[in-house]
């Protein structure tokens, strides 16, 4: 495998440590300058809070920046054999890789999960409250297209872009492979603050911190596999699959999350 991930770092071009930072936060400036749009529609509507409306429609500024992302992605891969080579799995390696991926799922839950329950206990009395802001009403239209295109675009765009893509340009612009992987990953969970931008510092501590352990658990488990990438969107997709689905349920009135 060391010689496999070696021969994906070589075939990535050399950054700037300054192109780096850019690609880096792309991302998350994407999400929150669509919700900068569309709090700006909302003003010019007579919205008088607009910024907090606008941070309802978060699933739908996420899913645009995910496009972004994969289209960005294509054109920095155009020499590689393209996006898609990040997506495919290997036949080569699958029976080896089943069994990191069962491993990843047993220890991915609980990393995934406590955080967010911990850091809400500790920073709210109502442990609700985050989740009041994140699960607001939408129209149900947009949520039926969000069932599948929020999901998908996550998988195909997040995970490729942090860990398929920018860890080997880093390591191949010169970083040692522990900050190569430590600086994604950090990155893809800070990102989070943004999904929504809400300004209220306990919302930036709850969704910035609540992913960082199951963002360097990733990041460490595709720096020594590369080739579990494909397997971790399926759990990837999977798990946000029910961010829309909670969202149409408060939208039609069968759950309530109380602030």
């Amino acid at each position: 495998m060391a010689t496999e991930r070696a021969g994906s770092v070589a075939s990535e071009p050399v950054m700037s440590e300054r192109s780096a930072a850019w690609l880096l936060l792309s991302r998350a400036l994407a999400i929150a300058g669509a919700q900068a749009i569309v709090a700006l529609v909302c003003w010019a509507t007579g919205d008088g809070a607009p910024f907090s409306s606008a941070g309802r429609w978060w699933l739908v500024s996420v899913t645009v920046a995910n496009v972004g992302t994969i289209a960005l992605l294509s054109r920095l891969r155009r020499e590689e054999g393209g996006v898609r080579r990040l997506w495919r799995f290997s036949r080569a390696t699958w029976k080896g890789d089943l069994g990191w991926f069962v491993a990843f799922t047993v220890v991915a839950g609980p990393v995934g999960w406590l955080p967010n329950v911990a850091l809400a206990s500790v920073l709210w009395d109502a442990p609700d409250t985050g989740n009041a802001v994140l699960f607001r009403p939408l129209p149900l239209p947009v949520l039926a297209v969000l069932l599948v295109a929020f999901p998908v675009t996550q998988a195909l765009a997040e995970l490729p872009f942090y860990f398929g893509q920018m860890g080997p340009a880093l390591r191949r612009a010169g970083w040692a492979s522990a900050p190569s992987v430590l600086v994604p990953s950090l990155v893809l969970a800070v990102q989070h603050v943004a999904m929504p931008l809400e300004p209220d510092w306990r919302f930036f501590a709850w969704r910035g911190l609540m992913f960082l352990p199951f963002a360097l658990l990733v990041g460490l488990v595709v720096y020594r596999r590369p080739t579990l990438l494909p397997w971790l969107l399926v759990v990837h997709a999977l798990m946000d699959a029910q961010l829309p689905v909670l969202t149409w349920l408060v939208s039609t009135g069968a759950l309530t999350f109380t602030g």
